[in-house]
């Protein structure tokens, strides 16, 4: 019965790190989002102003940063071999 305790408490202590790590890591990614807005538009407003309008830079850029996270995710998904998207991909008969 001791031991059980013991168990359920590293688990429960291990799953809220995970769970702060997560949260941190979150709130580091949108900080360095916000960041990157900033810089590419001070870079839009310094070389690009008046050839393209932002609207449009800002449309292409997001989409591309778009692509790579998906695509990001897609392959680091691939590859863990237990992922929905590998075995659908790699092993679409057994699943």
């Amino acid at each position: 019965m001791l031991l059980r305790t013991i168990s359920c408490a590293r688990s429960s202590r291990i799953s809220s790190i995970r769970i702060l790590s997560s949260l941190f890591g979150t709130l580091i990614y949108s900080f360095l989002s916000l960041l990157t807005i900033e810089v590419i538009s001070i870079l839009f407003n310094s070389f690009f102003c008046g050839i393209l309008p932002f609207e449009l830079f800002s449309s292409i850029v997001l989409v591309f940063v778009l692509t790579l996270l998906i695509s990001s995710w897609f392959i680091s998904d691939s590859m863990n071999s237990s992922s929905t998207v590998s075995k659908l991909i790699f092993y679409p008969s057994e699943s």
